[in-house]
């Protein structure tokens, strides 16, 4: 570990108010994990974890379970029974047993049997549903045993993104054709939005549950209330925008929305006013500076600060009051595509490349997990925090329990 970084980072992030959690480090139990990469054939291989000076790790068994195709999302029931991976077909585990084996006997069979990638899953807050992505269309999958129990069909076009209200009674989905649409629960249509010129792209309900956020490849993001009415519509100044990589968040107190172009990040009030914009990720190529790409945002638990990661690998922490850079993490690894804060905040997982750094909150590198064998696409850690689910060519699970 790079000590002088680590004192670097101390100074810089004491003063803006993050704590460190130091004490009892040496103590610390390695990290068991589990990997499932979605093929038929199951396969028992030893783990593998990459950290300073760690003793090795004890075996744990890794099940392969599909064909090697790229996991573009996972995701994780809110009580922390259940995952979801989502790539070519999707597939659901019980991870609540103690073994971590597939639900049943064996494994679920692939949800969604079309050639068509499958890229946005989203469960119900009580866990009991599993909603996807399918061409057009959004299917109601049960999670306990995978019965598919409804198709909700109005889109023209793909749908790009899908979310839950906070308290699971609507259902938001968003398309190419430029709509936006709110369904119940039990499948039925509520209402479409219409107001985006352009493919909508990106959706966030506040956590209150009361707006609906969503951004679109014209330029523009734009709030809506909680049964559809227009709010405001917010005009970004970026001039490099790169809209498919476009991302919202909102702070966990629903006071400021962060809004990604894919090349610059946003930060507004709710009320439509700019608090500032942030460069972003730029890299040099060459001789000349290039935007760079923004791949993921996300606000710390406490909301006081929002973290980006991009194409140059690193992780940027910035204060969500101002919008003052207050650090760079340098993940040394290659593309950081995604990165989330477990939910009480003592850690930032980022991906860098095929590996996965944690940091702790005063900025300093932790642990490296090594495990994937393609870029990580996807963190979500589950609402206890025990466990971390990331995905590339696989899915690994990390146990977080001897962390606590």
């Amino acid at each position: 570990m790079d000590t002088g970084f680590a004192q670097q980072n101390i100074r810089r992030l004491a003063s803006a108010g993050f704590g460190i959690a130091m004490a009892g480090l040496a103590l610390l139990a390695p990290i068991p994990h589990i990997r499932a990469s979605l093929g038929r054939n199951a396969q028992i291989t030893p783990p593998s974890i990459a950290a300073t000076k760690q003793a090795q790790m004890p075996e744990l068994p890794t099940v392969k379970l599909s064909g090697g195709r790229v996991v573009q999302r996972t995701a994780l029931s809110r009580d922390g029974r259940f995952l979801a991976a989502a790539g070519t077909g999707i597939k659901i585990w019980n991870i609540a047993r103690a073994q971590w084996n597939p639900i049943g006997s064996g494994w679920v069979e692939t949800l969604n049997r079309s050639s068509e990638p499958t890229g946005e899953i989203s469960f119900s807050p009580d866990g009991r549903v599993l909603a996807a992505a399918s061409g057009r269309m959004v299917k109601l999958w049960r999670t306990a045993d995978g019965t598919l129990l409804r198709s909700l069909e109005g889109h023209d076009s793909r749908v790009t993104r899908i979310t839950h209200s906070p308290d699971g009674r609507v259902l938001a989905s968003a398309s190419t054709d430029g709509t936006i649409r709110l369904w119940l629960a039990n499948g039925g249509s509520l209402r479409t939005l219409k107001g985006h010129s352009a493919p909508v792209l990106a959706l966030a309900y506040a956590p209150d549950g009361r707006t609906l956020a969503s951004t679109a490849a014209d330029g523009t993001a734009r709030i809506w209330t909680f049964d559809g009415r227009p709010l405001r519509t917010l005009k970004r100044n970026s001039r490099s925008s790169r809209p498919f990589y476009s991302r919202l968040a909102f702070s966990p107190d629903g006071r400021v929305l962060a809004d990604s172009d894919g090349s610059s990040i946003t930060l507004w009030r709710t009320n439509g006013k700019p608090i500032r914009t942030l460069p972003g990720h730029p890299e040099m190529i060459g001789k000349r500076q290039s935007p760079g790409i923004v791949h993921h945002i996300a606000f710390s638990p406490d909301g006081r600060f929002l973290a980006s990661c991009g194409d140059d690998g690193t992780v940027k922490l910035w204060r969500t009051a101002d919008g003052q850079l207050l650090n760079t993490l340098q993940g040394k690894g290659g593309v950081a595509m995604h990165l989330a804060f477990s939910p009480d905040g003592r850690f930032l997982a980022s991906g860098h490349g095929a590996k996965v750094r944690l940091w702790l909150p005063n900025g300093q590198l932790f642990r490296t997990l090594e495990g994937q064998s393609d870029i990580v696409r996807h963190l979500v850690f589950s609402a206890d925090g025990r466990i971390l689910s990331t995905s590339a060519g696989q899915v690994v699970l990390w146990r977080l329990d001897a962390l606590r």
